[in-house]
């Protein structure tokens, strides 16, 4: 994978995470495409705009809620 992938990819998951801190509707939505799916604790929510309407009805039951990445590595598959 080339290092601007990464890159892109680390930056996507910095905006995601200070969306959800900040409870930035705009930033948030900007993170996924106009056919994206968020699964979910089990559920599968599909299409940004859904995606963003469920963000805020979660997110707005918390005055703070911080997005923490467990995660940092980066694989990509050939599927």
């Amino acid at each position: 994978m080339s290092s601007s992938v990464e890159e892109a990819v680390r930056n996507l998951t910095g905006r995601y995470c200070a969306a959800v801190v900040d409870f930035d509707r705009d930033v948030f939505g900007a993170c996924w495409t106009s056919d994206a799916e968020w699964h979910a604790k089990g559920n599968v929510i599909a299409g940004r705009d859904r995606i963003v309407r469920v963000f805020e009805k979660l997110r707005g039951q918390y005055s703070l809620c911080v997005q923490e990445l467990l995660s940092g590595v980066i694989e990509t598959s050939s599927a």
